[in-house]
């Protein structure tokens, strides 16, 4: 009897051994494969890499109803809170400083269209999106903006856009957003 489950046991083994040495020269003849198939490399500059890379959060940006509620949710609240504020006597007028980009105006489509030509932000191709004067509003800011310059609530915009893109922000701010009646800093 012992000699059987001896006789078991070294077989087993044996089998063990055949077994892992098996799978371990698939795997090795495997790699072999693949690098010898990886000889077609793709290769990017830095902009189509950063470009590719903004692709998936641009798509959530524009796509998602997250996004939207989430920035009306936002403006509900402000809006909520401005009420009761104005509710309250002041000898000075109410202000709000506010920054410009992706809180008041979307510039999504800007990249997109740099995620499309496999570009990424650089100074040139950002001028010529500002001077097209096309950003919309992103969801609430316009009726936002609206109700607290109805109300004589001053409005300051913070940018770091240049002071030859001055213009053309005042122009799209009044053409998508509301009659502009504020102070860009």
């Amino acid at each position: 009897m012992k000699s059987s489950k001896a006789t078991i046991t070294i077989f087993s083994a044996l089998a063990s051994v055949i077994l892992l040495t098996s799978c371990g020269t698939k795997a090795a003849d495997n790699k072999t494969t693949q690098s010898n198939t990886s000889d077609n490399k793709v290769t990017m500059t830095h902009d189509q890499l950063r470009s590719r890379e903004n692709t998936m959060g641009t798509l959530w940006y524009q796509k998602s109803d997250e996004a939207k509620a989430l920035y009306l949710q936002g403006y509900n609240v402000a809006t909520n809170r401005l009420k009761e504020l104005l509710q309250k006597p002041t000898d000075k007028p109410y202000s709000i400083v506010l920054d410009l980009d992706e809180t008041v105006l979307d510039n999504s489509p800007y990249q997109a269209q740099n995620v499309k030509d496999g570009t990424a932000f650089n100074p040139k191709n950002w001028d010529a999106w500002v001077q097209k004067a096309s950003a919309k509003a992103v969801p609430g800011a316009k009726e936002f903006l609206q109700y607290a310059h109805q109300n004589g609530v001053q409005i300051y915009y913070i940018s770091d856009r240049a002071a030859n893109q001055v213009d053309a922000t005042i122009k799209n701010l009044e053409k998508k957003v509301f009659l502009y009646k504020g102070k860009i800093i």
